[in-house]
């Protein structure tokens, strides 16, 4: 099953972010970051839950995935 993004209002700050849900519950979410970028927040993320993708995907160079594994 795929994670399905949502846009929602941000809480603490003017503007939206984007939810990330799986399987039913929230598991993080997508803000813009100081600069150019984005900052992925989940409260699961840490050492053990997180694996980060830089292998070439489909969508061409410069993709990463993040998988989260919510206990």
């Amino acid at each position: 099953m795929k994670a399905v993004l949502k846009l929602a209002p941000h809480t603490r700050a003017p503007g939206e972010c984007v939810e990330v849900w799986h399987d039913g519950k929230m598991i993080g979410v997508i803000y813009g970051a100081d600069g150019p970028g984005i900052r992925f927040m989940s409260r699961y993320v840490d050492e053990g839950t997180m694996v980060t993708r830089t292998v070439p995907l489909i969508g061409g160079p410069g993709v990463v995935e993040i998988w989260v594994t919510p206990e």
